[in-house]
């Protein structure tokens, strides 16, 4: 994946935590996943530790956010 694309997708997945109230922490990890059936990136904040954690979703045919959590502890 390109910076510019790892980038974008982190401050997709930034913005849509901040609208939600979610704490945004620490080394951010993208993967490559499928989520009923489509193919996503899966953006994972605070990835190295427990807790602090948002995961959300993102389409790769538009960039849409398919689906969104968070784990505060």
């Amino acid at each position: 994946m390109d910076q510019e694309l790892s980038n974008q997708l982190t401050e997709i997945a930034r913005c849509h935590a901040e609208e939600r109230g979610w704490t945004w922490r620490g080394e951010v990890k993208i993967t490559d996943e499928s989520f009923k059936g489509e193919a996503v990136w899966a953006v994972h904040s605070n990835a190295m530790m427990r807790g602090i954690n948002a995961r959300i979703l993102i389409r790769k045919s538009d960039l849409a956010i398919v689906h969104s959590g968070y784990m505060p502890r």
